[in-house]
C-alpha cells in the first residue's frame, strides 16, 4: 500500500523534475509531470538538467530528455553521471522524446535507444520510463532539419497517466 512519505524540516519539494530540452517541448511535458506531481500532493521542484547541481533534499527524481542521434540527450546523460552515486540511492523516473510518427517501429527503436544508454549508467533506481512522442517545429531547428514538415506526437493524456504512475513509483520504499 501506498503511504505518503513525510516531507523533512526544511524540505519544501519532494521531487525533482529535471529536464533537458533543445527547443521546449521536453520542457513542456516536464511542466506538465510537475503539475501532475503538484496536484498529486507530491511538491515538486523544476530545473533544466544543467542547472540541478544539488540533488539533497529531495526524496525522488523525474528526468526527462530527448533520443537524439540514436541515444538519450548528452545533457541528460551528463545529469546521470554527474548525479550518479545519488541516483543509486534516490528513486528514480525517466522519460523521453521520440518517435515523430505513430509508427511501432519507430516507438520500439526509440524504447532501445534510451534502454541501450540507461544500461551505460548501471545501478540506478530507476522505477519508471516512458517514451512519448516527438515534436518538430521546423522554424526551431537547424538546417536541413527545418526543412522537415511540424509535427507533434505527444500524447498528453498518455503524459499524464504516466506522471501518476510515476508519483506512486517514486513513493514506494
Amino acid at each position: 500500500m501506498w503511504r505518503k512519505r513525510p516531507i523533512l524540516p526544511g524540505m519544501s519539494h519532494s521531487i525533482l523534475v529535471a529536464y533537458a530540452s533543445r527547443n521546449g517541448s521536453t520542457r513542456e511535458v516536464a511542466e506538465t509531470v510537475k503539475r501532475v506531481l503538484d496536484a498529486g500532493g507530491e511538491p515538486a521542484a523544476m530545473r533544466p538538467v544543467l542547472e540541478a547541481k544539488d540533488l539533497s533534499g529531495f526524496r525522488g527524481v523525474v528526468l526527462g530528455g530527448s533520443i537524439y542521434r540514436a541515444a538519450l540527450q548528452q545533457e541528460a546523460m551528463l545529469f546521470l553521471k554527474r548525479h550518479h552515486e545519488t541516483l543509486t540511492q534516490l528513486p528514480l523516473a525517466i522519460f523521453a522524446l521520440g518517435p515523430i510518427k505513430n509508427d511501432p517501429d519507430e516507438w520500439a527503436r526509440s524504447r532501445r535507444q534510451l534502454d541501450a544508454s540507461l544500461a551505460e549508467l548501471p545501478g540506478l533506481r530507476v522505477r519508471s520510463i516512458a517514451v512519448f512522442g516527438g515534436v518538430i517545429v521546423p522554424h526551431r531547428l537547424p538546417h536541413p532539419m527545418n526543412q522537415l514538415p511540424p509535427s507533434d506526437n505527444r500524447d498528453w493524456s498518455a503524459i499524464k497517466a504516466w506522471a501518476r504512475e510515476a508519483r506512486v513509483a517514486l513513493m514506494q520504499p
